[in-house]
């Protein structure tokens, strides 16, 4: 059995938090786990271990923390972050209700109209920091309202969340710093934070009737409000603000994005791969475990290595390109499984917000000047000036070369929407669809299998399409012998969900389907099993619900590890 190979690098140097990633490729080079004695950690930086240790929360546990240092660990025990199922599960399922792709279709226009305010006064100015004044004011603006603290703690927000991030690390200086402010934090969400003095209809508010409801112990409010503040604020400021940074230092990159706004989720994803936000988290193994035949015993400490595995040359051709066509859909900046990012679908819908915009009139972005954060968990820049130049009205692009947003239907000419059978013209539009999903189900785009199994379905005509003008707006795949039909697959464009795309969809296959009045048929679909992650995320339970579907028996798991579920309903 091979040694564990051993490296006294330090991950949390002024200069490692700056920049690791020449210690990132030292360790990946080393082997497929690293032992960092400075720290006890052992370090697991290559794509396909640490995304193999995430989809495996019984081995890999996260109930013993997820930080560095011991006695942060034990004191965030119990919280989502720093739990394993089924506590974990019945706690996410109260925390993800605000979060689900249907209730965030609720604040897109508040998020669209603050990003325009935003958007249009900086550019007015034409020189700004992309950091404090472009990237935080969003999240700001919106995360604060959310939540619904009182105003004390909106102003403090920020300064907290950074000072949780920095006790992520061990207890070194920045560890010490922050300790005082994170007891300010949990002091104001005890004592101030409570139902009287927060917004009734906000987050908080929330996690309290959710205990009233007896989903959740009383005790737990205070804490769970580190999942609401931490996560929603400094990592999508940094991501936003990295992007910015990637695209003004690659300029080919944005006239790319311009001519075709569908590249959008892409360079989201490809900006989110290369500069992760959060760089690592780590597991305590619950038993004796082998990685690349390496032995680990249990109650070894691992530190998952987002950031290097994100960069692995193993899994990505060239890694350290930007390239917004890569479609990198499987990155791991967000987490997977059981404690995938609960809120990275308001990340998502911000980052998105931001760059149609900014599309719409800057040319280019000029860096004057950077500064990176020096954080125990986070990475990125605390500073970036920029000078954008920006098109005359003349050299704007054309609106139609956007993709359908929230009001695609007006961008379409205001045609409504039909459904009728997809015909080959329709593929890249059904491939598109299939990339703002891959998060969940995997690499499509990019698979033969799967862009196969669409031409097979079109030329079959058990390929349906919602269509709105050129505009694919959603994608059914079914299948089946009568009397049991099944739907194998279908697909809503984010912008368009909530809008009744998915169930004329379904009205459509029904009608293809029926027999007969006295026929006794069945439609069959397998989504997500209630303890996956996205059963809260996605919407998909919930959508077939109410169009009459019953949960049946468990079905196999998917191809990213998570249960899955039979739904039947009978036709007619």
């Amino acid at each position: 059995m091979p040694a564990i190979p051993v490296s006294e690098v330090d991950l949390y140097t002024p200069a490692a938090r700056a920049d690791p990633y020449a210690l990132y490729a030292e360790l990946r080079a080393l082997g497929p786990v690293v032992h960092l004695p400075r720290y006890d950690l052992y370090a697991l930086p290559r794509y396909r271990d640490v995304r193999a240790a995430l989809m495996d929360w019984r081995t890999f546990s996260s109930a013993r923390g997820v930080f560095v240092d011991p006695g942060m660990n034990a004191r965030l025990a119990g919280i989502t972050l720093c739990s394993d199922p089924p506590e974990h599960t019945a706690m996410r399922a109260v925390l993800g209700r605000p979060l689900r792709q249907d209730r965030m279709r609720e604040i897109v226009p508040v998020i669209e109209a603050e990003a325009e305010r935003i958007v249009a006064e900086l550019l007015g100015r034409g020189r700004f920091d992309a950091a404090t004044e472009l990237a935080a004011r969003l999240p700001m603006a919106v995360v604060s309202d959310l939540v619904g603290l009182p105003a004390r703690g909106r102003a403090r927000m920020l300064e907290w969340a950074a000072a949780m991030w920095d006790m992520q690390g061990p207890a070194d200086g920045r560890f010490a710093r922050a300790a005082p402010v994170v007891d300010e934090f949990m002091d104001f969400v005890a004592q101030e934070a409570v139902p009287g003095r927060i917004a009734p209809d906000g987050w908080a508010a929330h996690l309290h009737r959710a205990a009233d409801r007896g989903e959740l112990p009383r005790e737990k409010c205070p804490a769970l409000m580190l999942d609401y503040v931490t996560p929603s604020l400094d990592t999508t400021i940094l991501a936003i603000t990295g992007t910015i940074a990637l695209f003004a230092e690659h300029p080919d990159q944005w006239d790319l994005l311009r001519a075709d706004r569908s590249l959008i989720p892409h360079a989201i994803n490809e900006s989110l791969r290369l500069e992760s936000p959060v760089p690592q988290f780590s597991r305590v193994l619950t038993e004796d475990h082998a990685i690349g035949g390496a032995a680990l015993l249990s109650g070894s400490r691992v530190a998952l290595l987002y950031g290097s595995a994100n960069r692995d040359e193993r899994h990505y051709p060239d890694p350290e390109r930007f390239d917004i066509t890569r479609r990198p859909s499987d990155h791991l900046a967000f987490g997977r499984g059981e404690h995938v990012c609960v809120g990275m679908h308001l990340a998502r819908l911000e980052l998105s917000a931001l760059l149609h915009r900014l599309a719409d009139r800057v040319r280019r972005f000029e860096t004057v000047s950077a500064a990176p954060l020096v954080n125990n968990g986070l990475r990125g820049l605390a500073h970036l000036e920029v000078v954008v130049h920006t098109d005359s009205p003349a050299q704007a692009p054309r609106a139609n070369a956007r993709r359908p947003q929230g009001s695609g239907t007006k961008e379409a000419g205001d045609a409504r929407v039909i459904v009728r059978a997809a015909r080959e013209r329709d593929v890249p539009g059904l491939l598109r669809l299939a990339a703002e999903v891959e998060e969940w189900f995997g690499p499509m785009v990019e698979n033969p299998g799967f862009r196969e199994a669409v031409a097979r379905h079109v030329r079959r005509s058990t390929a349906l399409v919602a269509v709105s003008g050129p505009h694919v707006l959603g994608g059914l795949l079914s299948g089946g012998r009568a009397p049991v039909h099944r739907v194998h697959w279908l697909v809503v464009a984010e912008r368009e969900r909530g809008k009744g795309v998915g169930r004329a969809l379904m009205a459509e296959a029904d009608r293809r389907f029926a027999r007969g009045a006295d026929a006794v048929e069945t439609v069959e679909v397998v989504t997500f099993g209630a303890d996956h992650p996205g059963a809260v995320t996605s919407g998909a339970r919930v959508f077939y619900e109410r169009l009459g579907f019953l949960p049946g028996e468990a079905a196999e798991p998917g191809p990213e590890g998570g249960s899955r579920q039979v739904y039947r309903r009978s036709l007619g």
